[in-house]
């Protein structure tokens, strides 16, 4: 599969440090070898966002990493990349008033 990532993951992937950017690269990397690999496929959840399929791939670690699939274009379209906390954070809120 190819990973095409929106502007806001690179500008993302560009603020990390050298060792928090190789990582998510590795992760990526298991997006992209989606059909061979299982393991992207067995730690994602399948969201539906306003009527689209979305998709988030929980890694080992606390980076989460939320992706659409164009199966037509064999092709993986990485939106977020964020960390388990922050949308722990994000979770509260929707809560409150």
């Amino acid at each position: 599969m190819k990973v095409e990532m929106s502007e806001r993951v690179r500008t993302t992937l560009n603020t990390l440090n050298n060792g928090d950017r190789e990582r998510v690269r590795t992760w990526l990397n298991y997006l992209e070898r989606w059909e061979e690999d299982p393991f992207a496929k067995n730690h994602s959840v399948e969201l539906n966002v306003d009527g689209q399929t979305v998709y988030l791939f929980q890694t080992s670690t606390d980076d989460r990493i939320f992706y659409k699939m164009d199966q037509a274009r064999q092709t993986v379209f990485v939106l977020e990349i964020t960390n388990r906390d922050m949308i722990l954070s994000f979770g509260s809120l929707a809560g409150g008033g």
